[in-house]
């Protein structure tokens, strides 16, 4: 919201520096979730951005102050799984999932996938939950663990390498095969 407040002259002389944005891969607009004027706020942004012609640029915005509502944190996502907004409170930590949400929006190639895991491979269910990959979990009468999983594909390549090798992989399936 400080751009609202800034004079004319001074977003001005501020626009060489701002210009810079257009080079970002992704914005990150951080938002006073319990101003007053946080819509008036978010428009002032969107003109400047637009002022300098970044208004195309990756967006994720970030209500902030959280802990001044009574809201629970998330994260929003748009109709393709794609993160838009972050609900967080800085001052409490609560809500913090900011780096996954950034992962995911510059990770520009996820992995999505259908696991089924064995008892066996809890090292690698493990580490799918540390990274905060595991969107849904259900398991089956013979103990395996089904798993609906999203995570850029670069971590993914990295966990297979690491945790799980071939060998942890028997058993695991990918409903699209082209993992494997």
């Amino acid at each position: 919201g400080f751009i609202a407040h800034l004079p004319h002259k001074l977003v001005e002389a501020f626009k060489v520096t701002l210009e810079e944005t257009v080079s970002a891969d992704l914005l990150l607009h951080v938002i006073d979730v319990a101003a007053g004027a946080r819509e008036d706020n978010i428009y002032q942004v969107q003109a400047v951005l637009e002022e300098i012609g970044a208004q195309n640029i990756p967006q994720l915005q970030v209500f902030n102050k959280l802990d001044l509502l009574e809201q629970e944190p998330r994260i929003d996502y748009d109709e393709h799984g794609v993160p838009e907004r972050v609900w967080l409170s800085a001052a409490t930590g609560a809500g913090c999932d900011l780096l996954q949400a950034v992962a995911e929006r510059v990770g520009a190639d996820m992995v999505e996938e259908e696991l089924h895991l064995q008892p066996q491979q809890g090292r690698l269910r493990a580490a799918l939950y540390k990274m905060g990959a595991v969107a849904a979990e259900e398991y089956g009468d013979d103990g395996t663990a089904h798993l609906s999983v999203r995570l850029p594909r670069a971590d993914w390549n990295r966990l297979m390498k690491r945790d799980a090798g071939e060998a942890a992989l028997q058993g695991a399936s990918s409903q699209s095969g082209n993992l494997w």
